[in-house]
């Protein structure tokens, strides 16, 4: 009897873990940051629409769409970055632009538009 009420409490724990671990992973997508040479941006997921950040080789236009982050045009010559999507920061290097996801800490008191 002892055995079966030791598995059950934990798997009880693990199921209390596993399910505290989802929420903070959907807390940590509620956002992205954008960085480029010119600062930091925050933006919602839910800010669907059209962006541009400048870099030293032009502007990066992403899109925020459907609770995704894709960039759709860039100045860089191999253009990798295109393919790239949010949950796997999306860089840039020759226009020194990175976007990731993430839940957002410390100092930020504006959202970019």
């Amino acid at each position: 009897m002892k055995k079966r009420l030791s598995d059950v409490l934990l798997f009880l724990i693990y199921a209390i873990v596993f399910i505290l671990s989802l929420s903070l992973l959907s807390l940590s997508s509620d956002t992205i940051t954008v960085k480029s040479e010119d600062g930091e941006y925050i933006y919602q997921m839910n800010q669907e629409g059209v962006y541009s950040v400048s870099g030293p080789l032009g502007l990066t236009i992403f899109e925020i769409k459907d609770n995704d982050v894709f960039i759709i045009d860039s100045p860089c010559p191999e253009k990798t970055c295109l393919s790239m999507r949010v949950g796997n920061n999306i860089v840039c290097l020759p226009n020194k632009v990175v976007i990731s996801s993430g839940k957002v800490t410390g100092g930020v008191d504006a959202v970019a538009k």
